[in-house]
C-alpha cells in the first residue's frame, strides 16, 4: 500500500512478484485496489497486476471475496488476462464475490463483452444468481447492454458451448425470434414444446414477441398450438390478444389445415336442404378434393368455401328449423358445379373448414 501512496511501482512490483497479499487491508479497512484508487494510482497498479499475470506468475489473495483476479480482469475487460488465468487453471470461474457477482456478471454489467464472450465460451455458468437473485442477463439487461451480451450467446449456443442449467435456450432463441438459433436448437435435439416455469412454449414466446417467421419454423417442426400455460392461454388466444394480424393468421391457417386434413364427423345436408342430413367421415385431401366416402361423386374438386348457407338452402329449409344451428352451417362449391352444405360438429367449428379448405385449394391452385 505504501509502494502505491509513493508512487514506487518497482518495489510493488517486487513486492507482489514474492506474494504480497492483494486482499490485505489497512487499519482503516481499505485494500489495495482502493488505496490505488483513492489516490489515483489504478492506472499503474493495472498494468503491473496485468503484467505479473501475464509473465506466468501467480497472485496471491487471501480472500478471493475481498480480491479476485479473474474478476479484476472482468471488471477491466482484459481478455488476455481471463484466457491466461484459466487456461492456468488458477481460477474457478464461478467463483462469486461478497455481493455474489461472479466474473461473467462483472464484465456483462460493466459492458466489456469481448471478456463476457471469453468467460462465457470458456463455460461460464450465465445461470448463477447473486445475492439479490440477479443473474447475468439480468444484470447486462440493466445496464443496458442486455443486446451486445444476448449476440454473444446466440454464438455460444450454435458453438455448443453455453452453460447454465437454468438456462433454456429455445426459449431464449424464441424471445429473439432467431429462425437461424432455433432450427439449430431443435436439429440438436431440443423439444419444440418444452415449457419454461410459465408453462410458456416457444411457440407462445415468438407469438408473444411477433415473429410471423419463428412462428412458422416451430409450427413446421411439430409445435402445439393446444398447450396451456399457466395463466391457462394458448398460442393462438395470445395471438387474437396480444399479436399482430399476420401472427393471429398464421396460428388460424396452421389449426385449420390440420383440421380439414385430419377430418371429422360432419353432418351433409342432401338436396339443397331438402333431403334428411346424414352424419358423415369428411376430410380435405391435400389434393383439393373434398371426400365423404369411396365412390367418385363422394370425391369432389373445391373451388371455394364459405360461411353459411346459401339462400336456395335456407328457402328449402325455412319449416324445419333451418336457422338452429346456422352457425356452425358452411358450403363448399365445387368444380362440378355442385354446392354442399356440411353443419360443423361443436369441436370443429365453420370458420375453420372454410378457412382450412380455401387455403388449401388456393395452395393447389398456386402449384398447378
Amino acid at each position: 500500500m505504501l509502494c502505491i501512496i509513493h508512487d514506487h511501482q518497482e518495489c510493488f512490483l517486487e513486492l507482489i512478484n514474492s506474494g504480497a497479499d492483494l486482499a490485505a487491508r489497512d487499519k482503516d479497512g481499505n485494500t489495495v485496489m482502493e488505496i490505488a484508487k483513492q489516490t489515483g494510482k489504478t492506472a499503474f497498479v493495472y498494468q503491473t497486476v496485468c503484467n505479473v499475470i501475464l509473465s506466468g506468475r501467480k497472485l496471491y489473495s487471501s480472500d478471493l471475496q475481498t480480491f479476485s483476479p479473474l474478476h479484476y480482469a472482468a471488471h477491466h475487460g482484459n481478455a488476455e488476462v481471463i484466457r491466461e488465468l484459466l487456461k492456468r487453471k488458477e481460477a474457478d470461474i464461478d467463483q462469486q464475490d461478497k455481493t455474489g457477482l461472479t466474473a461473467a456478471m462483472i464484465a456483462a454489467q460493466g459492458g466489456q463483452i469481448e471478456a463476457f464472450k471469453v468467460l462465457v465460451f470458456l463455460g461460464a455458468n450465465i445461470s448463477v444468481k447473486n445475492m439479490e437473485g440477479g443473474d447475468t442477463m439480468k444484470l447486462a439487461e440493466q445496464a443496458g447492454y442486455k443486446d451486445q451480451c444476448e449476440e454473444v450467446l446466440c454464438n455460444a449456443i450454435m458453438a455448443g458451448v453455453l452453460k447454465g442449467a437454468d438456462f433454456q435456450e429455445i426459449h431464449f432463441a424464441a424471445r429473439k425470434g432467431n429462425c437461424e438459433l432455433l432450427d439449430h436448437l431443435l436439429e440438436h435435439g431440443h423439444s419444440v414444446n418444452s415449457l419454461d416455469k410459465y408453462g410458456s412454449t416457444p411457440l407462445m414466446i415468438t407469438v408473444r414477441e411477433g415473429y410471423p417467421d419463428a412462428c412458422k419454423l416451430l409450427l413446421t417442426r411439430g409445435a402445439d398450438c393446444h398447450i396451456s400455460n399457466t395463466a391457462g392461454e394458448t398460442a393462438l388466444s395470445l395471438a387474437q390478444k396480444v399479436a399482430s394480424k399476420m401472427v393471429e393468421g398464421i396460428i388460424l391457417d396452421h389449426i385449420a389445415r390440420k383440421v380439414v386434413l385430419t377430418g371429422a364427423q360432419l353432418l351433409k345436408h342432401t338436396k339443397q336442404g331438402k333431403g334428411a342430413p346424414h352424419l358423415k367421415s369428411v376430410k380435405l385431401l391435400s389434393s383439393g378434393v373434398i371426400s365423404w366416402g369411396g365412390s367418385k361423386k363422394r370425391n369432389l374438386l373445391c373451388i371455394e368455401a364459405c360461411i353459411g348457407a346459401s339462400q336456395e338452402f335456407l328457402n328449402n329449409r325455412k319449416n324445419q328449423d333451418a336457422g338452429k344451428n346456422e352457425l356452425n352451417l358452411f358450403r363448399v362449391a365445387t368444380k362440378n358445379g355442385k354446392e354442399i352444405h356440411f353443419d360443423a360438429a361443436a369441436n370443429f367449428s365453420a370458420e375453420l373448414w372454410t378457412r382450412g379448405i380455401n387455403l388449401l385449394v388456393k395452395e393447389t391452385l398456386g402449384s398447378s
